[in-house]
């Protein structure tokens, strides 16, 4: 089924809207890991794993802050929002990263799978 979207400008208006809500869901996401690293981190006597969990949960909070702040610039359509973007792939590829290092419990996995798509949204939207 096509729909019409008039102009150009409800099809960017929609394209825009879709990639905020993309970058506002892995932000959720990575509160959430962060959360369950945090609960992992308080029961976990292994200093390796208290080391990973801490990688996880700073790589986390980076992506959650960068996510959001691009979501907002994007939302309020600022001319800023290209400056925020390779920084907020960058933020979404390394906590994709470590959280594929964790098990896939405590919301880890879904972390790591919105990341790779917020991190995809925002290379697309700079080419």
């Amino acid at each position: 089924m096509l729909l019409y979207m008039g102009r150009g400008e409800a099809l960017a208006a929609y394209r825009r809207e879709q990639r905020v809500r993309d970058l506002t869901e892995c932000a959720e996401a990575c509160g959430r890991a962060i959360r369950g690293c945090l609960r992992r981190l308080v029961a976990s006597p292994d200093d390796r794993a208290r080391g990973q969990l801490t990688l996880a949960i700073e790589s986390a909070a980076d992506c959650l802050e960068l996510c959001t702040l691009t979501a907002s610039l994007m939302a309020r359509e600022s001319s800023l929002s290209r400056s925020a973007l390779p920084g907020c792939a960058e933020a979404c590829r390394r906590c994709a990263e470590t959280c594929d290092a964790l098990t896939p419990d405590d919301g880890a996995a879904e972390c790591a799978s919105l990341c790779r798509q917020a991190e995809g949204v925002c290379r697309r939207s700079l080419a």
